[in-house]
Formats: C-alpha cells, sequence, structure tokens
C-alpha cells in the first residue's frame, strides 16, 4: 500500500512537473503582435477589422491598429470585414517580444460617379454591367458594386444620345466613368452653346488643333461680332437640323491642311432669315474624340443648296 501511494505521488508529482515545465515554456515563448490593417488599393487604414487567433477576437480602431497578445509560433492571424476579402497569415516569430505587422486587405466593392464627359454632370439611371449582374447610378450618378474580383470588364450603357462603352477595371475600389455624347447630341449641344452665346462652352468643345489656332479671347469677340453684322442686316437663326452621321477613316481639314481618323461626318442644316426671304444652308461639320468626347473643327461651310 505504502510502495502504490510513493507511485502516485511520483506520476502526480511528474504530471504537475510537465505542466510547470510546460506553463513555462508557453509563457517563455510568447510574444505580442502590434499591427495595423491598410487597403490593399489605397493603402489607408481599415477600421472596425474582425482579427481573429485561435479564439481570440479583437477589433482594429480607427486607425486601422490592434494588438494581440500571447502569441506563439505557427500561430494563424485572420482578418474579417465585410466588403472585403477575408485572409489569413501565419505569425512567425523573431527575437523581438513584440512584433510589428502589417495586414493588406482587398476591398471587394467598386463604387464611383457616373457624368456626362462633355458638360461633366452627374447622369442617373446609367446602367453599369458585370459578369455576374448588373446595377445603374443613382440621383446623384452614384453607383455600387459587390463581391468584385481583383480584375474585371464593366459595360456603361446610357440614354441612346450616349455611346455604350467597355472598360477593364483593375486593382481598385474606387473607378468615376465618363460617358460620351454622341456625334449627333455633340453637334446639336455646340450649336445651343453658339445660339445662346454660350461661347466659353462652344470653344470648350473645340477640337485642341483648332484652340491652338485662336485663343479664346479672339474666338469670342469674332462670334460676337458675326452676331453684331448679323442683327444690323436683320438676319436670325430660325432653326437647325441634323442630319446622317458618316464615320471617315480618314479626313483633311481644310483649315490646318492635317490629316485626322475616326471622324464622324455629319450632315447640318440652318435655316436662316434676311430681308424678308428665308435661306437653308446645308453643310457638313466633322467631330473627333479627344480627351474623352467628341469634339468640333471649325471648317469653312460649303453650301450645298440654298433655297430663297
Amino acid at each position: 500500500m505504502k510502495k502504490a501511494l510513493i507511485i502516485t505521488g511520483i506520476v502526480i508529482g511528474s504530471t504537475l512537473l510537465a505542466i510547470l515545465v510546460y506553463t513555462a515554456i508557453w509563457i517563455f515563448t510568447a510574444f505580442s503582435i502590434n499591427g495595423v490593417v491598410v487597403d490593399q488599393y489605397s493603402n489607408k487604414p481599415v477600421g472596425g477589422v474582425k482579427v481573429k487567433v485561435r479564439s481570440d477576437e479583437v477589433k482594429t480602431d480607427k486607425n486601422g491598429k490592434f494588438r494581440i497578445a500571447w502569441m506563439h509560433k505557427g500561430d494563424k492571424i485572420t482578418v474579417e470585414k465585410e466588403e472585403y476579402e477575408s485572409r489569413s497569415q501565419v505569425v512567425n516569430r523573431n527575437m523581438a517580444k513584440t512584433q510589428k505587422i502589417a495586414i493588406k486587405m482587398r476591398p471587394t466593392t467598386l463604387t464611383g460617379v457616373v457624368t456626362d464627359a462633355m458638360s461633366k454632370e452627374p447622369l442617373k439611371d446609367v446602367t453599369i454591367e458585370w459578369k455576374k449582374g448588373k446595377t445603374k447610378s443613382d440621383e446623384k450618378g452614384v453607383y455600387r458594386i459587390s463581391n468584385l474580383p481583383e480584375s474585371f470588364k464593366l459595360k456603361i450603357e446610357a440614354s441612346d444620345i450616349y455611346e455604350v462603352c467597355e472598360i477593364e477595371v483593375e486593382g481598385t475600389s474606387q473607378k468615376n466613368i465618363e460617358v460620351c455624347p454622341v456625334p449627333a447630341e455633340t453637334s446639336r449641344r455646340v450649336h445651343s452653346f453658339i445660339l445662346y452665346k454660350q461661347l466659353d462652352d462652344a470653344y470648350n468643345s473645340l477640337h485642341p488643333d483648332m484652340q491652338s489656332l485662336v485663343s479664346r479671347e479672339n474666338y469670342v469677340k469674332g462670334v460676337n461680332e458675326a452676331f453684331k453684322e448679323s442683327e444690323d442686316l436683320g438676319a436670325s437663326l430660325d432653326g437647325y437640323e441634323t442630319g446622317d452621321v458618316k464615320m471617315l477613316e480618314t479626313w483633311i481639314c481644310d483649315v490646318n491642311n492635317k490629316e485626322y481618323a475616326g471622324v464622324a461626318e455629319i450632315q447640318e442644316t440652318i435655316s436662316m432669315s434676311a430681308f424678308g426671304m428665308k435661306n437653308t444652308v446645308h453643310y457638313l461639320a466633322h467631330f473627333i474624340i479627344e480627351e474623352g468626347f467628341w469634339r468640333w473643327f471649325m471648317t469653312p461651310i460649303k453650301v450645298v443648296v440654298i433655297n430663297n
């Protein structure tokens, strides 16, 4: 009996010793982590991220920072937040008792504003389509898409006065989109600018090569003088119409003798009154996409038909 008690005591003592040794080793080898979670695309700190290690969980503060004590070699840190891709990372100890770590999280949501490329005004009800669905921009032109991969393609479709376009998106969570008015709509706007003497807008829509030939000041002055001469003669503009649009592979501008590719040629008609007579002038206008939208050229009007 005495022998059995001795053996039992030895076993218990050995177990306690093992526990104490293990605990000492566990404490001695433990280290802490000071970490920060940042957005993979913007490198900005991400607050409110769940940081999990074993059964422990903390959240990052508004600066994306967190701290975890009692870490051990081989422990796995998992970070989770809505609209971000979850990520796990195994931690290996170095000689420091407190280690620093930075974790990047990839956002899975894309947001932005859809605007008119010419007026820069926000556009509502624009359809943004991707492989797994589609959405529409709101009253302020804002759109939002979730659960996206790292790279993808978007198809943008507004009303019929705008071009349909496709864009490639990669490595961003913010993408503003400009949609381009079709050539006929651009022509209508340019004539409206001139008719209502919004000459700065008309000049801004002029092709850069034309702007290099005439300054804004001289353009505005010249158009105003033309308006005054017409008024002195009793002439008035009664109407304007856009006809067929033809795409030209190449075109040579009469003003600078330069050749351009991808030109929209539009048959346009202006109705005028002067000296009690009505005149209809038919001519060709030309537009080229530059800096995101169709820009017009100051080309001499070639009269095709005049009806008195």
